[in-house]
């Protein structure tokens, strides 16, 4: 649905393919955006699809996102207080991220989509 400009966005954050997190992050995004309310539980409704797909557990899941949220932090942490929209004094938590990125990705491809249509 949104994979496409999900994978550009992190990639944007220096987000790449070599890490396994990219995968993780992409497939989460994508989940959310078909359904928000994945979020209220993350474990059951997010990672464990994900783990089944990669043939992994949940905590790798999250701890293989939350190295690629730490590393893009490092080095692009004002574009992910523009993904978040707001300033922020530490690195967001997988969720926050999740949610932030989702958002972010769904509202970005409304505009391109509402751009087009003119």
């Amino acid at each position: 649905m949104y994979a496409a400009q999900t994978k550009h966005t992190l990639e944007n954050l220096g987000i790449t393919r070599k890490y396994k997190g990219f995968y993780y992050l992409s497939d989460a995004v994508e989940i959310v955006n078909l359904n928000e309310t994945t979020l209220l539980n993350v474990g059951k409704q997010i990672y464990s699809p994900i783990s089944i797909k990669y043939n992994c557990n949940s905590r790798t899941i999250e701890r293989n996102i939350r190295t690629v949220i730490l590393n893009a932090w490092k080095d692009n942490k004002y574009q992910i207080e523009n993904i978040m929209g707001v300033k922020l004094t530490s690195p967001p938590t997988v969720t926050e991220f999740i949610d932030g990125l989702a958002y972010y990705v769904k509202t970005r491809n409304n505009i391109y989509e509402n751009i087009i249509q003119r």
